[in-house]
């Protein structure tokens, strides 16, 4: 470009032998009438190409290529890299470099594998390189053979050169040679002819100043170009942005027009992204006025088919080092790279519509399970791995909640085009601590930006599996087993599976436990509800311990144990009895002692859900089940484990106040408490028959264990686990259905009236 001069080291001798050369070879070239129709073949344009073209001299261009990680997702958009001509010639002989490229020299290109990892990491590589310049008018053998050597250079070291550049050569032909246009296009098609002699797959285009050219200008030496029989495959715009101020001229107009005719001409239309040459001093005022120069453009035209993201300027001390290109990820730093991330941001048009998603809206906690999330690619440009695309977590943003870092990526050999869809499936673990948690996602290009529609947010609960009790492993091994007999198998085998799953039971604790199910109620709080949606309390029929959550919509969860390690301990409680909340006998009517906790009570700041106990008005959320032991509870928690049935209250200091288990009985101060408001009105449909039920069971049939059931799944399947104190043998029947449970296949078993009932049913 204009910008550049010949390195130092062209003679006025040199100068004048290469003139003679290439006039000779020229007219030589022209005699035999090799400019004609159909000079340049071409292949289709390409959607959109990002260049990248540090500036010759900059202090870390040889950083690009032995730390490549420090530019990883501009580098995955960088469809071209850019040496300039001088660079890849041998320093010091005609041509090559001077003191102007630093150390970006040919031998430490070399010796950094910078053309090989070019090619290995999927980047063309692109030279600019002068055809017509003061020194070879013509556009000779002089200017032809120092690009076929720049070209022979790379491919001899591992590299693929797709494009060269030509640095304006109908400026220099106006400027410094005075030919006129006619002349100066055959010449230019000579040249190509000569390179392409040499290197059939290099296609040739062109750089040409704006505005030292209007469009009419521009438009009629393309035109003289066509002509000749060159069909350029680019061409790219060089905007002076400080003549643009200074002449008041409409660029945008002007880009317009441009664009219009290179695409009826079947040209990619590239621009120049640069700094303002009489502002860009430091590498920040490079990147704003850079900045400034993408933001004009893309209101103009959008994205052009090729964005060059190049620099030539000097700093102060007169160097050609501005900018510097790495790191990408800095936000102090002001480098090439992070200006092609922010710019690409800025634009891409990148979008993306929401198709559908595939998630279970329950979760045992800690298990795993396969998820999908199809989305549509309604933007501009191919989601590739390479360029950053990815699925990433939202509400909130980036979390990783589901055990995936916060983000889905697309595979290596992606590439979604616009208009196609793509289904993420992944595997997510379940979160560890029970509640209820936010399954979101949207597209994220990584150091660009988010896009596109948010998927529909799912309300997932994570809860624990209590039924299945013995240890964590006992409950993957059991679930494991009869979902892979569903999914390998079939109905016939399900039988089986849940026999085999019944025997491993029967060794464990998961006999013993039942669901706690209903409504107990405080006059402070309202009610709190014992529901398996809510994670469940459960009850073990052979120790009297009661665990798990129950839930308050003014409070939150209550949890009734067990320890969860580094977080909370029955040890913690302020009085005696230090313990969970516990029957004191396993027959007859006993009472219950022990505590239960607002789960946000807990402190714990690395937990979500666990909020400051201020926001419960300093209280420490403990609330007591008592036997009778505290002289101010005088109708402590009971259970009659003959009917299941809760009786009496609960104390939650001046937070919660009574708590009444049976809304059927009379309150320490008023009766029936559960079954009017202050104002006499019924409560919760006017009944008062609310109160908190440990479902035992009792019935021999299959349809009184069915009462006992929890849910549970793994990556494939789901199982009901149905628990109950059955006095004779059942039968009971599973079948594998993808959304139902049928009767296809059946197996007896027995127990003694003083032993539970196993019922696994596969969906």
């Amino acid at each position: 470009m204009s910008k550049k001069s010949l390195p130092s080291f062209l003679t006025v001798a040199s100068f004048l032998a290469v003139i003679i050369a290439g006039v000779l070879w020229n007219n030589s070239y022209e005699a035999k009438g090799a400019v004609g129709p159909g000079v340049v073949s071409r292949a289709p344009l390409p959607v959109s190409e990002l260049w990248f073209t540090p500036d010759m001299g900059s202090a870390d261009m040889l950083n690009l290529f032995t730390q490549p990680n420090l530019w990883t997702y501009s580098r995955g958009k960088t469809d071209i890299f850019q040496f300039y001509e001088q660079q890849l010639l041998t320093p010091g002989s005609f041509g090559g470099c001077g003191a102007e490229c630093g150390n970006n020299t040919l031998p430490n290109l070399i010796s950094a594998q910078a053309f090989s990892k070019l090619n290995n990491w999927g980047i063309g590589i692109g030279i600019e390189g002068g055809a017509i310049k003061w020194w070879d008018c013509s556009a000779g053998a002089t200017a032809s053979n120092l690009a076929k050597q720049a070209v022979k250079n790379v491919q001899d070291n591992g590299g693929t050169v797709k494009y060269i550049a030509m640095d304006e050569p109908f400026m220099s032909a106006q400027q410094s040679c005075g030919i006129s246009v006619g002349q100066a296009a055959s010449y230019v098609a000579n040249y190509i002819n000569a390179v392409k002699a040499a290197y059939p797959s290099v296609s040739v285009g062109d750089i040409e100043p704006y505005p030292y050219f209007n469009v009419s200008q521009l438009e009629a030496w393309i035109t003289a170009l066509e002509n000749k029989g060159v069909s350029l495959p680019f061409f790219h715009l060089d905007v002076d942005m400080a003549a643009v101020a200074a002449q008041g001229v409409n660029v945008s107009a002007d880009l317009q027009a441009l664009q219009s005719f290179a695409q009826s001409h079947n040209i990619a239309f590239g621009v120049i992204f640069i700094g303002r040459q009489d502002l860009a001093t430091s590498d920040k005022d490079y990147y704003d006025s850079t900045i400034d120069w993408v933001k004009t453009v893309k209101s103009a035209i959008g994205l052009p088919q090729n964005s060059i993201f190049q620099s030539w300027l000097q700093s102060q001390s007169g160097a050609n080092d501005i900018p510097i290109n790495l790191p990408e990820s800095d936000p102090s730093i002001y480098s090439h790279t992070r200006l092609i991330n922010e710019s690409w941001a800025i634009l891409a048009d990148n979008n993306a519509q929401f198709i559908s998603q595939n998630v279970p809206a329950t979760m045992i906690a800690g298990q795993t399970y396969d998820v999908s999330v199809t989305m549509k690619n309604t933007g501009a440009l191919p989601w590739t791995s390479k360029s950053g695309y990815k699925l990433g977590s939202q509400n909130p943003q980036d979390n990783d909640i589901w055990g995936v870092g916060g983000r889905v990526n697309l595979d290596p050999s992606d590439s979604i085009a616009p208009g196609q869809q793509k289904t993420f499936t992944f595997k997510i673990t379940a979160p560890s601590v029970a509640g209820n948690y936010n399954f979101q996602w949207r597209m994220v290009q990584e150091l660009v930006g988010w896009f596109g529609d948010f998927t529909g947010n799912v309300n997932v609960f994570s809860f624990f599996d209590r039924i299945i009790s013995s240890s964590s492993s006992s409950s993957s091994s059991l679930i494991s087993s009869s979902s892979s007999s569903t999914s390998s198998s079939g109905s016939s085998s399900s039988t089986s599976s849940s026999s085999s799953s019944s025997s491993s039971l029967s060794s464990s604790s998961v006999v013993s436990s039942a669901n706690v199910i209903g409504y107990a109620w405080s006059d402070n709080i309202g009610w709190i509800q014992f529901d398996p949606k809510f994670g469940g309390v459960f009850y073990d029929t052979l120790t009297g311990q009661l665990s798990g959550y129950a839930w308050s919509d003014n409070i939150g969860w209550v949890y009734f144990g067990p320890d969860i390690a580094g977080k909370i301990s029955a040890s913690s409680a302020p009085e005696a009895p230090v313990q969970w909340a516990k029957a004191s006998a396993i027959s007859g009517l006993v009472g219950v002692g022990g505590w239960a906790i607002a789960y946000r009570a807990i402190p714990d700041a690395s937990d979500p859900n666990a909020q400051d106990s201020q926001t419960l008005g300093g209280w420490d959320g403990w609330i007591k089940a008592d036997r009778g032991q505290s002289s101010f509870i005088d109708n402590p928690v009971k259970i009659d484990l003959n009917t299941g049935d809760f009786h009496g209250y609960a104390w939650g200091s001046d937070v919660v106040g009574w708590v009444s288990f049976n809304c059927k009985e009379g309150g320490p101060t008023v009766n029936n408490i559960c079954k009017t408001n202050d104002d006499g009105t019924p409560r919760i449909g006017g009944t008062s028959d609310y109160k908190v039920h440990v479902d035992l069971g009792g019935s021999s049939s299959s349809s009184s264990c069915t009462s006992n059931c929890g849910e549970g799944s793994s990556s494939s399947s789901s199982v009901i686990i149905c628990v109950g104190s059955c006095g004779s043998s059942s039968s009971s029947s599973s079948s594998s259905s993808s959304s139902s449970v049928s009767s296809s296949s059946s197996s007896s078993s027995s127990s003694s009236s003083s032993s539970a009932e196993i019922q696994i049913i596969e969906i």
